[in-house]
């Protein structure tokens, strides 16, 4: 159990605090974003704390249950590659105290917030028809281990180019 207290909290007293929850801090891609928001955020008089998961649920399950009850202006959150009903719950549970959550790069299905990406489906049709363009006609796409939000639209994108341009795919590969 959780006193959630940090509604009533957040609406009395601004704390000028922005929790980030990321994973694979070796990973340069959410490494240079961490450095970027936390550089943006200090100019604008925010403490940024940063907050490093495994992939694995349970590292971010640890994560997101120290945060609840938390006096926090804010939360920035990169989801994990997969996750389950208790996830959403959680993360739906910081909406619920009107903790302002912005999820970043990967959505998660049935959680309605603020969502950050780049254009996962124009970014993997483009890249597929870079090779069609260049002569290629054997195309595969390699997406990771998990079936996260990102790598869906990624798919779709590579699907679509080889469509356009009457090209089978190959799903063994």
């Amino acid at each position: 159990y959780h006193h959630e207290n940090s509604a009533i909290i957040h609406r009395l007293k601004k704390v000028n605090c922005v929790r980030l929850i990321f994973p694979e801090y070796a990973n340069p891609f959410f490494l240079s974003l961490a450095v970027h928001i936390a550089k943006i955020a200090e100019e604008r008089g925010y403490t940024v704390f940063q907050c490093w998961v495994s992939e694995g649920f349970a590292s971010f399950k640890n994560a997101m249950e120290c945060l609840i009850g938390k006096n926090i202006d804010g939360i920035i959150v990169v989801a994990p590659e997969s996750i389950d009903k208790e996830g959403i719950r959680l993360i739906k549970s910081l909406q619920t105290a009107q903790i302002p959550l912005v999820l970043l790069d990967r959505a998660v299905y049935s959680v309605f917030s603020d969502f950050v990406s780049s254009d996962n489906k124009y970014g993997g049709r483009c890249a597929t028809e870079h090779l069609i363009i260049n002569g290629h006609q054997k195309i595969g796409i390699i997406l990771g281990g998990g079936a996260t939000y990102t790598a869906d639209k990624r798919l779709e994108g590579y699907k679509e180019a080889l469509a356009r341009h009457k090209i089978a795919g190959h799903e063994e590969w």
